[in-house]
Order: C-alpha cells, then sequence, then structure tokens
C-alpha cells in the first residue's frame, strides 16, 4: 500500500492529463500481478521489488520538469504489478482495492503543487525513500537483534 502512496505523490508532478490513463493502469497491472502464480520461495524477490519501486516512484518528484506522460505511465504500471504480487501473497482479493485507495494521496500533494508549494510533497516523498531504502537492506544486513548479546557486550 505504501507502493500506491509514492505513486500517488509522484503523480501529482505529472501532467493531469496522464492522471486517469495511470489509474487505469495501476487497476490493470495490480489485477495481473495479483492472478499471475508466483512461487512462495519468490515472496524475498517480491518484497524487494516492491521496496524498490517505492524508491523510484518516490525519486521520480525530484526530476526537474516534473513527471513525463511515458515515465509516469510506466510507475504506474510498476507499482501496480507489484502491488497486486504482494497482496497475492495474502491471498485476499479484497485488499487490491484498498490498496488503490492510497493513491488518494495525489489530492494534498497535487494541491501543494497547485499552490507553488512543492516542497512539501517532496519532502515526504524523501521520507518515503527513507523508509523504503532501511526496509528493503535490513533483511540483507547482519544485525543482532537487541535482546541477544552482540560484540560489544
Amino acid at each position: 500500500m505504501l507502493l500506491c502512496a509514492a505513486l500517488g505523490v509522484a503523480l501529482a508532478f505529472a501532467p493531469a492529463r496522464v492522471r486517469r490513463v495511470c489509474f487505469a493502469w495501476v487497476a490493470v497491472f495490480a489485477v495481473a500481478g495479483f492472478a499471475l502464480p508466483l512461487p512462495r520461495t519468490s515472496i524475498g524477490v517480491v518484497f524487494l521489488c516492491g521496496w524498490l519501486s517505492v524508491i523510484g516512484c518516490a525519486a521520480s518528484v525530484h526530476l526537474r520538469g516534473g513527471l513525463s506522460p511515458r515515465l509516469a505511465r510506466l510507475l504506474a504500471a510498476d507499482a501496480g504489478f507489484w502491488s497486486g504480487a504482494l497482496i497475492a501473497f495474502e491471498g485476499r482479493w479484497f485488499d487490491l482495492p484498498a490498496a488503490w485507495l492510497c493513491l488518494l494521496t495525489l489530492m494534498p500533494a497535487a494541491l501543494a503543487v497547485r499552490w507553488r508549494v512543492p516542497i512539501a510533497a517532496k519532502v515526504m516523498s524523501s521520507w518515503l525513500i527513507a523508509i523504503a531504502v532501511l526496509a528493503a537492506t535490513l533483511p540483507y544486513l547482519p544485525v543482532t537483534p537487541g535482546y541477544l548479546p552482540d560484540h560489544l557486550e
């Protein structure tokens, strides 16, 4: 769902006529990602790709000149597919519309862009990048949990 929220913020910097098309692309590719039979062993790869997509969507906010229509459609297809694939591992189809509701982050971000204070949306996307980088890298780091002794004790 964080992926759709990041896409919503990114679409605030896209042309208005492209946003409706991107909503449709998210819906179509989310259903495709949900319907694709993925093996249970690929859950780590799917989560990593989902976090990388969050980083890509949130980083696109910082592009000079806004989001091009082609890149907006590409990000929408990518976000839709990976959010559908992530929801497929839960096995509950009714989470798909809930993920699409996260696209409503577009409204406050678009208002910030329209009011000529896009820094608010850019700060929010920077926080999304930080969260995604941490969530993507922590499973691969040799970290000792806080309740176990480590080399400093």
